[in-house]
């Protein structure tokens, strides 16, 4: 029945009279549409519905021929359920592999126009993306210095297909969106204007709303929308509200990460550095290094703690924690905190400083301010750290009467990093086993 159906609208399509064309496939529809009952397969006689009303709208188009027309309903599998979207009408889902081709809304958007600006690219694939629930990034350009074509090409790939890379040795596989998706295109340069030199519509994943929802270029909210908002972002201290607002209004489901982003770009920042130490110095206390290295009269460390800190420490001195962590900015400073440790057994801040380097030096004048901060320190009978030899030797120089204990997460982890060698392993299971000293 379907592959007669789809004989009939190709011979019909076949013909020259754009409204006899009409005429005929609107018979089909109500034909179709009256057999629908004895199909057990209704989301694929939805699909093919609204692909036959599409391409009765389309009919004066010429690139919507007789061999194009057949091709998509008899490849179609007849066999199984389609599971698409019913207002994607040229969207060809097999559930086999789970594969949509996405062909005859780009030819409509994309290949059947002529782009003689990059604007004008951008408008179309933005409205592409819209309708076909797909989102493509770059994958490789080559600026130009021009304001009318900015490129010179472009390659887009499907946000599926972009795997992130690792930043670093030994890290663990974090959870990703990516499935190895293939689908791309090429956008070329040609005689002042932009064309598609090559393209590849086949997604392995279903282009839906209920798929792409929570990516993160569907949540993302326009300008104009963010201005509607902004009054509720200021005035609302519930994120839920907010959320539940955007839902309403623009149907789209954001994030609280997405709240607090929108609420730290709409609260006025401090732009200068005078401006922000007076803020830190109104809320507790600062001190500051300034050096001639690499630039005379350069800032190279500062240390601060709130009020709030220097009530929790007082309230906890025996036990502070030392750890640091590079690379947490751009000016690539290193961050140390202090820590102690409640009665709730959490690990509570009771100092931040950032420096330039990790030398003793640094750590010992870290070590200085925190007494002077502090007023008081000699309560502190221990200090927790790994095994850096520069927060070592400054505890031992500025207090000489607290123990040096090792943390133990870096212990077991050396320990473990030592005992991968089999060898090594095989002589401490021995070592284990013995039940005399002479063994």
């Amino acid at each position: 029945f379907h592959l007669s159906l789809a004989r009939m609208v190709a011979v019909n399509w076949s013909l020259n009279c754009p409204w006899v064309r009409a005429v005929g496939c609107c018979i089909c529809v109500v034909v179709f549409a009256s057999f629908a009952s004895i199909c057990d397969y209704c989301k694929r006689v939805l699909n093919y519905c609204n692909a036959l009303f599409f391409f009765v709208c389309a009919c004066t188009r010429h690139y919507l021929s007789y061999n194009s027309l057949f091709g998509l309903l008899v490849a179609c599998d007849v066999n199984e359920p389609v599971g698409s979207c019913v207002f994607l009408p040229l969207q060809v889902v097999n559930s086999s592999d789970r594969s949509t081709d996405l062909s005859g809304i780009f030819g409509e958007y994309i290949l059947g126009k002529r782009f003689f600006s990059w604007d004008e690219f951008e408008k179309s694939l933005a409205e592409f993306q819209k309708l076909s629930y797909t989102h493509y990034v770059h994958n490789c350009s080559k600026t130009i210095p021009d304001a009318r074509f900015k490129y010179a090409y472009v390659g887009f790939k499907c946000t599926f297909g972009v795997n992130r890379t690792r930043r670093g040795l030994k890290l663990k596989n974090k959870s990703s969106k990516c499935c190895n998706c293939s689908s791309s295109f090429r956008v070329v340069l040609h005689h002042s204007e932009y064309i598609i030199a090559s393209h590849n519509m086949v997604h392995n994943h279903p282009c839906s709303r209920v798929y792409m929802q929570n990516d993160p270029w569907y949540r993302r909210l326009t300008v104009e929308e963010k201005e509607n908002i902004e009054p509720l972002l200021q005035q609302s201290h519930s994120s839920d509200e907010i959320i539940m607002h955007v839902k309403e209004k623009y149907n789209k489901d954001i994030t609280r990460i997405d709240v607090e982003n929108m609420k730290a770009a709409v609260n006025k920042g401090i732009s200068s550095r005078r401006d922000i130490f007076e803020f830190l110095k109104s809320r507790g206390k600062l001190m500051e290094y300034y050096s001639d290295e690499p630039i005379r009269n350069s800032l190279t460390r500062i240390c601060f703690a709130t009020y709030e800190q220097m009530e929790l420490y007082k309230q906890f001195p025996e036990v502070v924690g030392i750890d640091s962590t590079y690379n947490t900015n751009k000016g690539k400073y290193s961050l140390f905190q202090l820590l102690v440790t409640d009665n709730f057994g959490r690990g509570r801040p009771v100092l931040f400083a950032w420096t330039r380097k990790e030398f003793k030096r640094d750590v010992v004048w870290i070590l200085d301010c925190f007494r002077q901060i502090m007023e008081d320190t000699s309560k502190t009978e221990s200090f927790i750290m790994d095994c850096a030899q520069a927060e070592i030797a400054a505890v031992k120089l500025t207090h000489r009467q607290a123990h040096i204990v090792l943390c133990s997460f870096h212990v077991c982890r050396a320990f473990c990093r030592k005992t991968r060698n089999p060898i090594v392993k095989n002589y401490l299971c021995r070592l284990v086993q013995c039940k005399r000293r002479s063994e």
